[in-house]
């Protein structure tokens, strides 16, 4: 049957809607558990909206910067009795000191019965008196109660603490390697003689505000031990009961005492504090001289099925920086001083230099699976040592468990000091849960806390699911530690926060009568803007119900995905957003941003025509609504009544041009996608874990915090048993370190967002990242993703150009129609798609791509250089004798050579002939690389430096929207034989709309493979 050849009518609709997307972040998944960035100002984590009552928030609360990330108590550097440090016989055992006489000296130890604390009997009694204050020893003051914020527990029988009774102290230190039965005590003094036991002069200086020891070990050394485990102390609840914690007086007003909950045992951290004397002084010009402080704490694994590093030891040595030392597991290594510096894992920590301040402070703390290492009481910029897997210990082991941080509950601390003069106080470490700022005549509530905004489905919300007794259930059945088990390593098990060891209880049910954290319910309003989606949006406090322990927190509940609002546009006007009528000519062009050298971002613009707007009272209120508001315009297009949607964007600027004939506006737009990603910012301070965030979950979460992730689409995992690259590659690939991210979360940030960035400045990095190169020569689209936003879906798309249909385009020459040669588009409705213009198509091919070798060189996650060049075997494919050879084979008379198509099949020969090297330095690095991802960024501009750079330009005309996510070819009828052309991806593509004469023509510009080299 012939085709009906007449012209059939181009229709345009053009409409505007707006953007409805209200909600930015979510609280939904593991979401919110991100690393924090150093946030001086206290810029909440991801858990929480941007429309918190700041006033409401703690300044108490500070953000850790390393590792998972997470909020925690400040510290409390005035905590008082715990604090005061002396010297063995500077307090006697079981008798009350004379000035500090709310201190008695412990007996025995409560962690390792082999522990007690004897002096010679008959040794002879000193009363001291009190001497000048300890200033800087962070000792605190109880003789009233102090004011400001810091809760204390006193020291001296004194005004109100007058009856209370004495406590033993279990910090007292004695000096290693003396002759102990040389040693001669005066009590409440200290040992007069250690150095006729083979020892150095030790002392304690006691005031009425604390206690401190003082080591004189110029040009000598010495080691001081701490005679009881750092699980016995006197603030922790053991055999004489609880601690009692006291707060400072607040306008008048004294909050009630409270006894404290932390209770010794494993992973019990503490706070050094160290006053050197005359730092400038370190002999440095002998090596043997080097002044040094070593900081060792732990204890030998007894369980070595428990798989835990149990020793550590901080080193300071005059004018560097400090580093953390930690026993291997396995290993034979001693705890010899040799052994430890050489034997030892070594990590470089983010500290001050030592001997450039006299004052040094070492914080660490356990939490959760963590231990945390600063120098500062600024938590921001504390280190973390996290779980680590064996192979990165020994790198002969095949073993892939995974060893934690843990010292045992018979730990001990000792310092050794070489060549330098030092006073130190030692001191559990202590949080603050304290605001002074909260206390009033109507408030005596101080406790830290956190306010929090979420929203669920209404019918979620009726089920009871948020009440703050199920959210409360929910949130403390996912800390890390817990009693009954450990947590897994799956994000669904992802804990909602790191509790402190001190806290335990007798089981999970008995920490829920007093858990760390509680939740309460402020306010709760229904959001019905969208009535067949109707929204309940919950205002909620988290309080800290702590005393002095760190609990780190991240979000507190996981909450079901549910049906969400399906678009994020919005009707408006009625039959009046129809603006068809006044569009006169539109252009759109897609285009790929050469930033991505894989051309996986693509965008999308159009210029929209408008006439006769002012015309009537409705076209003026149209064009001010234009000019005045962010709207969005959607263009559809095609014949008859079958329309596709070209284009949908938004507005960014309005041009009116005015002429003796009328108004003319020009729209410039930008595509929806394209522009929500470039204009929405991340609502944190956030940078993305480096081991347990791949590719996949970094771009989820990106679009999470846009509010976007119910509108992007990643195609489904094939499961037809092809490889899939999207899946198997570009989704694994990870950040940094691969397994466990120590030690590389010591070392520096990966890609950090907050105020500063937009969505798509993280979009686009990772899709960067997207590098595979095919074995298949044929199949190099296999390997190239592209994310584009499809209007008419409405969805972010996320595919591989293999994956979309390609698209056939036929030259005028061809006539495999049975109806006979096509001319235009819309004159048959047998071939209505794809017809090249009359004059065919350009292609160019760029000859200097050509290079005969590649040298690739970046900077990986540990500031460590990568470096690789192209392999023997490429090079010589480019200028040896055999490439030469072949390439003299490759045109030849086909009748004296039957092997000339096994010359000629080849996709590429790419001989050069001289060495023609490709540089490829990235000295900048943005992002946080391992050496897979910079080995395949090698492979990939390898395999492009080895093929020649062929572009094409062509016009064709259609009549719907090219697959420009995806490839074409073209079909032609030449030389009396049917020919196609290999296939090409799209580069650009311009749409140009033609009313007046009734076709859309696209201007193609593509290339064999992306621009690579761009030489």
């Amino acid at each position: 049957m012939a085709s009906n050849n007449s012209p059939r009518q181009l229709n345009i609709n053009c409409t505007v809607s707006a953007v409805y997307l209200p909600e930015q972040g979510s609280i939904f998944g593991v979401n919110s558990r991100y690393k924090q960035q150093k946030d001086p100002s206290n810029t909440l984590s991801a858990t929480f909206y941007e429309q918190i009552e700041r006033n409401k928030y703690s300044p108490n609360i500070g953000t850790l910067s390393t590792g998972a990330g997470g909020l925690i108590p400040k510290l409390n550097l005035l905590i008082g009795a715990p604090a005061a440090t002396f010297s063995e016989g500077a307090i006697a055992p079981g008798l009350s000191h004379p000035i500090l006489n709310l201190l008695k000296g412990g007996v025995t130890s409560e962690y390792n019965p082999e522990i007690t604390y004897t002096v010679k009997q008959g040794s002879k009694k000193n009363t001291p008196r009190a001497s000048q204050a300890l200033i800087g020893s962070g000792a605190g003051v109880t003789a009233v109660y102090p004011p400001g914020s810091f809760p204390f527990v006193p020291m001296s029988k004194v005004g109100p603490f007058s009856s209370l009774t004495e406590r033993s102290t279990y910090n007292i230190w004695t000096q290693r390697n003396v002759d102990q039965t040389k040693l001669t005590y005066l009590l409440n003094t200290g040992v007069t003689n250690y150095k006729a036991a083979g020892g150095v002069y030790v002392s304690t200086n006691v005031t009425q505000n604390g206690a401190k020891v003082t080591v004189h070990a110029q040009r000598t050394s010495c080691i001081l031990r701490r005679i009881f485990p750092i699980a016995d102390d006197f603030i922790y609840d053991n055999s004489e009961g609880k601690c009692t914690l006291y707060y400072p007086k607040v306008n008048g007003i004294i909050n009630s005492p409270e006894e404290i909950k932390a209770k010794g045992g494993p992973n019990c951290g503490f706070w050094m504090h160290l006053d050197i004397t005359n730092p400038s002084r370190f002999v440095t010009t002998d090596s043997a001289e080097t002044s040094q402080v070593l900081v060792y704490w732990g204890y030998k694994n007894e369980l070595p099925a428990k798989r835990r590093i149990t020793e550590f030891v901080i080193v300071f040595t005059a004018n560097q920086a400090p580093s953390l030392r930690y026993k291997r597991p396995g290993t034979q290594s001693n705890n010899t001083m040799q052994s430890i510096l050489n034997n030892w894992g070594r990590v470089d920590l983010n500290g001050p230099t030592f001997g450039s301040s006299d004052k040094v402070d070492i914080f660490v703390h356990y939490a959760g699976s963590n231990m945390y290492i600063g120098f500062d009481p600024d938590v921001s910029t504390w280190n973390v040592f996290e779980p680590i897997k064996v192979d990165q210990l020994t790198e002969e082991s095949s073993d892939d468990a995974i060893y934690e941080p843990f010292i045992p509950e018979k730990s001990i601390i000792e310092i050794y000091f070489k060549n330098i003069a030092s006073s130190f106080t030692y001191s559990p470490i202590c949080f603050n849960n304290f605001n002074a700022d909260y206390i009033s005549t109507t408030n005596n509530d101080a406790r830290n806390r956190i306010v929090i905004n979420f929203n669920v489905p209404e019918k979620e919300y009726l089920t009871g699911s948020c009440s703050p007794t199920q959210l409360k259930q929910g949130f403390i059945t996912k800390r890390k530690p817990i009693y009954t088990d450990i947590l897994g390593t799956g994000e669904s098990d992802s804990p909602t926060f790191y509790g402190d060891w001190r806290r335990r209880n007798a089981s999970d049910s008995d920490y829920f009568d007093t858990p760390e954290f509680s939740y309460e319910e402020n306010n709760v309003v229904t959001d019905n803007t969208v009535p067949d989606n109707k929204r309940t949006l919950v205002t909620g406090q988290i309080n800290y119900e702590t005393t002095i322990e760190g609990p780190v927190f991240f979000y507190f509940r996981n909450f079901p995905e549910s049906a969400q609002r399906e678009l994020i546009t919005r009707p408006i006007w009625g039959n009046y957003s129809d603006i068809s009528s006044y569009l006169t000519s539109a252009r759109v062009t897609v285009n790929y941003n050469r930033e991505n050298r894989n051309n996986s971002y693509q965008t999308a613009s159009a210029i929209l025509t408008f006439a006769n707007l002012t015309n009537d009272l409705v076209g003026i209120q149209i064009l001010n609504a234009i000019q005045e508001n962010t709207l969005v315009f959607t263009l559809k297009a095609g014949y008859d009544s079958k329309l596709n949607t070209f284009f949908q964007g938004i507005a960014r600027d309005v041009t009116v041009s005015r002429t003796p004939d009328g108004f003319t506006i020009n729209v410039n737009c930008q595509d929806l996608g394209d522009a929500l990603l470039s204009d929405i910012r991340f609502n944190t301070t956030s940078s993305y874990s480096m081991n347990n965030r791949n590719l996949k979950r970094m771009l989820e979460e990106s679009f999470y915090f846009a509010g976007l992730i119910n509108v992007y689409e990643p195609r489904p995992e094939k499961t037809d048993g092809t490889y899939d690259a999207l899946y198997k590659n570009f989704f694994n690939k990870v950040i940094g370190a691969l397994g466990a991210n120590f030690p590389t979360s010591l070392a520096r940030d990966v890609i950090t967002v907050d105020k500063s960035k937009v969505i798509k400045n993280v979009v686009k990095t990772v899709l960067n990242l997207m590098l595979y190169t095919p074995g298949d020569p044929f199949s190099r689209d296999q390997g190239l993703p592209v994310l584009y936003w499809n209007p008419g879906k409405h969805r972010y798309v996320l595919s591989l150009r293999s994956d979309e249909p390609q698209d056939s385009l036929f030259f005028a020459g061809d006539n495999s129609d049975p109806n006979g040669i096509i001319q235009l588009a819309n004159s048959n409705p047998d071939r209505e798609h794809g017809i090249v213009e009359s004059q065919g198509w350009t292609e160019s091919t760029r000859i200097s791509n050509l290079h005969s070798k590649v040298i690739f060189a970046t900077k990986l996650h540990d500031s460590s250089i990568f470096y690789k060049e192209s392999s023997s075997k490429s090079i010589n494919n480019a200028l040896s004798s055999t490439s030469l050879e072949k390439l003299n084979q490759f045109v030849r008379n086909p009748s004296t050579n039957t092997d000339i198509g096994s010359y000629q099949s080849q996709p590429v020969l790419g001989y050069v002939g001289y060495h023609k090297e490709y540089l490829a330095i990235d000295e900048a690095t943005n992002f946080f690389q391992n050496e897979a991802i910079a080995r395949e960024q090698f492979y990939f501009r390898e395999k492009f430096a080895r093929e020649t750079y062929t572009a094409i330009k062509l016009n064709v005309f259609v009549t719907k929207p090219l697959n420009t996510s995806g490839t074409f070819v073209i079909k032609s009828f030449e030389g009396g034989s049917e020919n196609q052309t290999g296939s090409y991806i799209y580069a650009n593509v311009d749409y140009t709309f033609d009313i007046d004469n009734n076709i859309i023509k696209a201007s193609i510009d593509g290339e064999r493979f992306p621009d690579i080299i761009g030489e």
